[in-house]
């Protein structure tokens, strides 16, 4: 998949790209060049993650553009959460079965 033939056919050249959106597309095209995989998306949302955060702390922003950085914060983390789910769930058992196997040993 090429990036920048997806952007062409949306009449998007890359020279019309901002410092900000030339660095995303860096990363999008770099994540499709290669194999997608969990940690490369992990990879992606921490630096996406980031990005979003600085910029939402500008104190020029305008109402909208709040909003727009806000939403994306929200996708951001809910896709980030998703991804580490099974991680936490995996912990979350082993701690538990950490703390019943004591009991369980006494009373057998």
């Amino acid at each position: 998949m090429d990036i920048l033939n997806i952007l062409k056919s949306k009449g998007i050249n890359y020279e019309d790209l901002k410092e900000d959106e030339r660095q995303i597309y860096s990363q999008w095209e770099k994540m499709l060049k290669d194999e997608i995989s969990v940690e490369k998306i992990r990879d992606f949302l921490k630096i996406q993650l980031n990005a979003v955060e600085m910029e939402i702390c500008q104190p020029d922003l305008s109402d909208n553009k709040t909003t727009f950085l806000k939403a994306e914060l929200r996708i951001f983390k809910t896709l980030s959460a998703l991804i580490e789910a099974p991680k936490h769930s995996e912990e979350w058992l082993k701690n538990y079965l950490d703390s019943i196997l004591p009991k369980i040993k006494t009373n057998g």
